[in-house]
């Protein structure tokens, strides 16, 4: 009967909000600058002591506050912007220092005002707009002044516990179809690890439920460079291929970000890069190992002794230059990349990468 409940409320809720929505302010009553998170997306890039989000049409918000005095822990919530009776309001939390320890109270709670104008020192933002929209001192709007560089929010995956709950819904939900739209229900507002990703994965039984909530998940997903691992939980190859071709299709390529500063990025951890061998082992065909070392690639980086050891994973030439060209742009010390060509069994495959790789200088 809870369950009916459960997915009742799932599905009116929307419609019964239709066009609602309330405003959260959270203050530093010390002045402790931080950072707000909402349902794992940063709303404020620059830390601040008072912050007002508009425009909230849900009823709870998944809350983490972020110092920027870094010793002091995180506050993680979840927080209500409605009343008892569901109505929206314009409800006020307080940051407060109390018996040693800083915490996040309720403060106050007051009926939704048209055309609110905030004081001066509020950092307001409307949710969903990734920029500032604060007046400024001549009344105008500043968009561009706390936006990312690449125009993009930073974002969190979900905290232990709220994931626990989360895959507990989904657990207890009684029909397959019915974990599905739960567990893809959980993405609309909220971000995960590739880890997170994996575990949910693992509560569905068929390889096709599995697949289509991977898919769902990328997108929402905070380390896009390990989703290779999410391979590892499938019984057939023909889905990990599919996923395989799904990343492929869909990946965002970590070197468009910098490629001449590759001395910036960090190569793969030994850990992951074990993880990274053995799932490229476990493809079925040499074209489909191919395709899995390349998507790995494209997200990575590495050192020049660990793509020695990504070509040795095939055993003709051609698979090897196609691994070796691929992860030139990706490794941190292209000095060493002659070391490579020793790898090579055939003259003509050596020359071949000893061109390729004079004609990137």
């Amino acid at each position: 009967m809870k369950q009916k409940y459960f997915f009742l409320a799932l599905f009116l809720f929307p419609l019964l909000a239709f066009g609602q929505t309330g405003n959260l302010t959270i203050f530093s009553e010390s002045g402790q600058r931080f950072y707000l998170v909402l349902n794992g997306e940063q709303q404020n890039d620059a830390p601040q002591t008072n912050v007002r989000i508009e425009d909230l049409n849900q009823p709870y918000y998944s809350t983490r506050i972020i110092f920027e005095d870094q010793r002091i822990p995180d506050i993680v919530k979840n927080l209500q912007v409605t009343d008892m009776t569901g109505n929206y309001m314009d409800v006020t939390y307080k940051i407060q220092n109390a018996g040693g320890r800083v915490d996040l109270n309720y403060f106050s709670m007051a009926p939704v005002r048209q055309k609110y104008v905030a004081p001066k020192n509020v950092y307001v933002m409307h949710y969903g707009r990734h920029n500032r929209n604060d007046n400024d001192r001549d009344g105008h709007r500043d968009h561009d002044r706390y936006r990312h560089h690449d125009d993009r929010p930073q974002v969190y995956p979900m905290s232990k516990a709220d994931f626990a709950q989360a895959k507990e819904a989904v657990r207890n939900a009684s029909f397959s179809d019915a974990r599905l739209s739960t567990a893809q229900s959980i993405l609309a507002n909220n971000y995960l690890t590739t880890d997170q990703v994996i575990d949910m994965c693992k509560v569905f039984s068929f390889d096709d439920s599995k697949l289509e909530f991977a898919k769902a998940a990328y997108d929402k997903t905070v380390d896009q460079g390990n989703y290779f691992n999410v391979l590892n939980v499938f019984s057939f190859s023909s889905s990990k291929e599919d996923l395989n071709n799904f990343i492929k299709a869909n990946g965002t390529i970590n070197n468009n970000r910098d490629r001449k500063r590759h001395d910036r990025f960090e190569p793969m951890a030994s850990d992951r890069f074990s993880v990274a061998t053995q799932t490229i082992k476990n493809g079925s065909f040499d074209a489909t190992k191919l395709s899995i070392a390349k998507n790995i690639i494209r997200e990575n980086y590495f050192t020049t002794d660990q793509v020695m050891e990504l070509c040795k994973l095939f055993s003709f030439d051609d698979s090897k230059l196609e691994v070796a060209k691929a992860a030139y742009q990706q490794t941190v010390d292209r000095n060493n990349y002659f070391k490579l060509v020793n790898l090579m069994s055939f003259s003509s495959s050596k020359d071949d990468l000893n061109n390729f790789i004079g004609s990137q200088r």
